[in-house]
Formats: structure tokens, sequence, C-alpha cells
């Protein structure tokens, strides 16, 4: 009768302790039977005959896969949230900027020479000793590539050591003193021309150096109105008493360094186009999918951010802008402002705001989108690259223009394609690897008859997707051994409410029949594949789905044991 209760007492403790501790529990109790009664020993008893028969669950694997799971590891730091927590993925496209050296290009160094021969209307004679004066007025034209008409271009301080400087030279081939004065309409400072005079002994040269920090070169005196440097000079010849040629003349060089170290440029700068780098961005959407038959996300956009400190009116255009998935497959990018006619590039975008006072910058932000574009089409192919080719376009509009540029004037373009997660998919299949080191057999002594074992699933669906679970068991060299629950494990979508956001995830327990040979694999399984195909809710009714920052797919598997253990 004792032993009996001891055995009751086994069996019950039996559910609280594992198999190799069992024994000892047993042993300690009938220890502690004989210390507080009188244990007499009348008869033997072989333990080794007795067996209690046990239901156990062992846990084998819990994994989770969550949003960072699901997306591209490239797309770190470009995971965003929107006010509801739903999640936006963006893609940042290199910037792109337009300097004023891109503008406008004018010559660091021009050099350019006036002849004169005061003397040409005397006859030749063998000795002058008199006075002569001659007035004359030349005209240096400057050349620009877009015919640009070029009013003023007015200098500072010659920061950064720049100092925009004039170097006249004057030749003196004649016999006789020479004075030159000098006077330069087309610079002021403070509202003066600047004059100067250089005296040049007989055959030999003068020079003069005008530092033009802080001068306004006005381009307007000549008779064009535009581009004309002005000079006017007075040659005065004094006889020295020497012979007189009519044909000697003196010459007057310019040179003209850093004029492109300007403060501003004011002028009418005609329609031209500037053509930027053509570059690419490449983004796969999701780093764990395996194929996205029918993938497509219901309102990507993408948005161009331009700030302007040019003073006129541009207009951003697309060259070439198309995207292209791993076989070459090209898919052209269309685009209409209005949404009346879309078309692939070359297309134009809306006007890009002009400052309204010298200085100051502007910000204009154009989208691309559903109603605009084709983008919903062209991100639906999950396209591995998308191409393109920026310009810029100056004044679009007819002519004249008053405009002006500043040495700092420049053009930035910063985009970003915003993908919020929201879309339909269909035969979406993604996975993961779980390390796996655990044998089964450890458990338990060589007298344990197992007579049925069970693996059991618990599914936890967070996501708006409907999923098929396979696991697969490999091996230390991830070979398969076997596949378990080939698509058996059909699990619904989370429940959703009318926005289409999971409220409430939807929970399946699933038990699968495990054989001898099912646990054999399991002794030797060193790794286990989840792999899951997926359809958003109601995909056939192309209803789309958002995708937040909380969503969850979780799966706990369990070997369920019973039999006669020992």
């Amino acid at each position: 009768t004792q032993f009996k209760y001891l055995v009751k007492l086994t069996n019950f403790a039996s559910k609280f302790f594992n198999m190799k501790n069992r024994i000892l529990f047993f042993v300690a109790v009938i220890i502690l039977s004989c210390a507080t009664k009188s244990c007499k020993k009348p008869e033997q008893y072989d333990l080794s005959t007795t067996q209690t028969y046990h239901h156990l669950a062992i846990p084998l694997v819990s994994a989770e896969i969550d949003v960072q799971d699901m997306l591209d590891r490239d797309t770190a730091g470009l995971i965003s949230t929107g006010s509801g927590g739903e999640l936006l993925l963006a893609y940042t496209i290199p910037s792109f900027s337009v300097s004023s050296q891109d503008v406008l290009t004018l010559d660091n160094s021009i050099a350019f020479t006036v002849n004169s021969s005061p003397a040409s209307g005397l006859p030749s004679s063998p000795s002058y000793s008199g006075s002569l004066s001659v007035a004359d007025t030349s005209l240096y034209t400057f050349t620009f590539p877009s015919n640009e008409e070029i009013t003023s271009i007015e200098y500072g301080l010659g920061a950064g050591g720049n100092h925009p400087l004039m170097i006249i030279s004057v030749s003196n081939e004649f016999n006789h003193d020479l004075e030159l004065a000098i006077t330069i309409p087309s610079l002021e400072l403070s509202g003066t021309n600047w004059s100067d005079t250089v005296s040049v002994s007989p055959n030999s040269i003068g020079q003069t150096t005008l530092d033009m920090s802080n001068y306004i070169m006005d381009l307007t005196k000549g008779s064009l109105g535009f581009n004309e440097l002005v000079i006017q000079f007075v040659i005065s010849i004094n006889g020295t008493g020497q012979s007189i040629n009519p044909t000697d003349k003196v010459g007057i060089d310019f040179q003209m360094t850093d004029i492109s170290a300007f403060d501003v440029v004011y002028g009418d700068f005609k329609n031209q186009q500037i053509s930027l780098a053509e570059d690419s961005t490449s983004f796969n959407i999701f780093q764990a999918s395996e194929s996205a038959i029918d993938f497509e996300l219901t309102n990507p956009s993408i948005q161009f951010n331009i700030e302007n400190s040019f003073g006129f009116t541009s207009q951003m255009a697309m060259t070439e802008f198309y995207s292209q998935d791993s076989s070459g497959t090209i898919f052209n990018v269309t685009y209409d402002s209005a949404a009346t006619n879309l078309q692939a590039a070359p297309f134009y975008f809306p006007s890009i705001l002009k400052p309204t006072s010298q200085g100051a910058t502007t910000t204009t932000d154009i989208y691309m989108n559903s109603s605009n574009s084709n983008v919903v089409d062209v991100i639906s192919t999950t396209p591995k690259q998308l191409n393109y080719a920026p310009s810029i376009e100056l004044n679009p509009n007819a002519g004249p223009n008053s405009n002006y540029i500043t040495s700092t004037s420049q053009m930035t373009i910063n985009s970003e394609i915003t993908l919020p997660l929201e879309g339909y998919a269909g035969g979406w299949r993604m996975g993961d690897t779980i390390p796996f080191d655990f044998e089964v057999d450890n458990l338990f002594s060589g007298e344990t008859t197992i007579e049925e074992a069970t693996i059991k699933f618990v599914t936890t669906n967070g996501w708006p997707v409907e999923v098929d679970f396979t696991l697969l068991l490999l091996d230390s060299n991830k070979n398969t051994l076997s596949t378990i629950a080939n698509d058996e494990l059909i699990l619904q979508s989370g429940v959703l409410d009318a926005s289409g956001k999971v409220v409430e995830p939807t929970i399946k327990v699933t038990e699968l029949y495990c054989d001898s040979t099912c646990v054999d694999e399991l002794n030797v399984t060193q790794f286990v594949v989840l792999s899951v195909d997926a359809n958003t809710a109601n995909y056939s009714g192309q209803q789309p789905v958002k995708i937040y920052e909380d969503y969850k797919l979780g799966v706990a598997m369990s070997l369920l044991i019973s039999g006669r253990m020992f």
C-alpha cells in the first residue's frame, strides 16, 4: 500500500520534472519514506520494469518575421512612418546642381590690342619739334556661346584674393615723347568713369594697372546697347627734334584677368538648355521576396525639390526617363503636368519660381504621381533601376529677358521616390532561415517507447496577407532533409478595418503527424527554412492594403510526444 502511494506521488511529480530527474525523485521519496517510518524491506522490487505513460510538448522553433525582415536591407535609414504609423519607403536620387559658371561662360582672361598712327597725316620730315594730339575711341565686344546680351558686370572687393585687373601697356615706336590719356566710360566707380595718363619715352613701353574691384563694367555704352566695352584715348606726341616716320604707330595692349570673379551680372541670358549628368537609382522593395509575380504599389510618387537663386525663370525637363528590369526590359516613364496627354521623355515640368529680389532663394516642389504620370505602372513592375537624364531650360518664354546671376547663384535639385507601402500582391514568396540545434533523443533513455509524435504549429498572422507555410529541414550542409507542412498551413490575413489596416491578428493551431523518420530527421536538423507564399487580402478583387510598422508574422513549432517513458 505504501508503495502504491509512492507511485501516485511519482506520477504527480513527473508532470513537473524532466525524465532524467524523475528516477532521482522516485528514489528520494522512498528514502524519505524509510526515514520517517520504520521502513522494512520484506521483498525486492525491479524498478526497471516500472513505466509511466506521458504526453510531452517540446518547443522546437519560435520565429517572427517583421517589417525589417521583409524590407530590403539596402533601404536602411530610408524607412519612415506616416501620421498613422503606416510605412513610407523613400529612395533618394543624387542631387543635381547648376552654378553660375554653368549659366554664363565668362573667360577668366581677355587680351586685345588697339593700334594708332597719330602722325600718319604728316609728311616725312628729317626732324620734328612740334606737338601733336589725336583722339580716338575703340570698342571691345564680348561674345558668348548662347548669344547672351550682357548689360553690366558688378565686381566686389575681390574676396578670396581674386581681384579683377586691367593691365594697359603702351608701346611707343616714335623717336619722340608720347603721352596717352585714357578714359573708359564702361568702367565706373561711384558714378565716375575711370581715367589715367601714361607717359612713354621714345621707343619704349609704359604701363598702368587698374584693380577693378568695386567697379561696375557698364556694357551699354556702345551702339548695340550690350556686350561692348568702350575705350576713349588721346595720344599726344611731343617732338624731340628727331625724324618722324608717318608709319610709326602707338600700340595699346589690354589684358584683363580674373574678370570671372564677379559679384553680379545683368542682362538677357537668352533661351538655353543646360544638360545635367545622366544617372540612375537602383532599388529592390523586398529583400526576403523570392518573387513578386503581381506586386503593385497604389500610391507611389516622385518629388523634385528645387531651390533657385538665379534671377531668371526656367523649367526642368527630362530628356530620358525610363525603368529597366533585370532582363533589360525598358519601360518608359510618361508625364503631363495637366494630366491630359501623357508623353514619354523628353517632357517638361512646370516653371521653376524666380526670386523676387537679388540674393533671395525660392523653393519649388514638383510631384509625379498617379494623377499626372504612369509611375504607378512603372513601380508595379518592381524595376531594378530607374534611369534619367535631366536638363534645365533658361528663359523658356520669348524675350527680351531681364536676368541676373550672382557669383553664388545656384539651382539645386533634390529628388526622392516615395513608396507608401500600400498596394496588393499575388504569388509573393518570402522566407527566412532559422538555426536549429536540437536532438529529440537526448531527452529520453533507451527504454523509452514513443508511440505517437505530432508537430504542432501555432501561427500568428498580423500581416494583411493570406499565407501558406512550408518548412524545410536542412542538415549542417544546408541540404534538404524533408519538407514539413508543404502548403498545408493556410492562414488567413489579419482582420482589417475599413482603411485596410490590421486591427487584430489571426491565430491558428495546426497539428501534423510526425513518424519515426520525421523524428530521425529532427535529430540531425541544423536549419529550418520558413517559406511563405502570400497574397494580399482580396487580391483577386484588387483591394489595396497598407503596411504598418508593427506588423508581424509569427510561427511557434513544438513536438508533441506520447508514449511510455523511463
